[in-house]
């Protein structure tokens, strides 16, 4: 709540300062978080997820710390083999200065890594482009594969500028 609003005008009659105080209220706290549909990532990684996702029992809600969480849990899904993952995140109510944190994952269908396809290449032979790729046709889909695939394409004195695509997120097809 706004308590009390002061304004003061310079002598020169130009320049106004303003003082606001406000006044916060008690905190609502995190009183739990729930994760609901992550089936698809290994055991460990699941019981791993709440430490790394950084939303505490007990804890006031920061809602930032919340919404970077979802990406963290989406991204781990995409680390296991699910390109066109998402998660939701809700607050539940529970009492006034209450709440319960769930986040809810749709992995989408598991895909794999597809023929790779170059593009804009002249002068460089595809061998060379193709040695720099971490994944191989037929892994699993691993994000982290293609973050590192365009770092090492990129760290090649040859090359201005490389970017590492994933083709066929749109169509949530077997192979990206």
């Amino acid at each position: 709540k706004v308590t009390s609003v002061d304004a003061d005008l310079d002598a020169a009659k130009q320049t106004v300062a303003l003082t606001v105080t406000v006044s916060e209220g008690d905190p609502v706290i995190v009183e739990s978080v729930r994760f609901d549909g992550f089936e698809a990532l290994p055991e460990r990684r699941q019981q791993t997820l709440p430490r790394r996702v950084g939303v505490q029992s007990g804890a006031p809600l920061n809602r930032p710390v919340v919404r970077a969480g979802r990406e963290t849990a989406a991204n781990d899904l995409r680390e296991f083999g699910h390109p066109y993952a998402e998660v939701t995140v809700r607050e539940d109510q529970l009492a006034p200065r209450k709440v319960a944190i769930v986040y809810t994952a749709n992995p989408g269908p598991a895909a794999v890594f597809g023929p790779v396809e170059i593009n804009g290449n002249q002068s460089v032979d595809d061998d060379v482009i193709l040695r720099q790729l971490t994944f191989k046709e037929g892994e699993p889909y691993r994000q982290s594969r293609v973050q590192s695939s365009q770092r090492r394409l990129t760290a090649l004195p040859l090359f201005q500028f490389a970017y590492v695509e994933p083709r066929g997120l749109e169509e949530r097809a077997p192979q990206v």
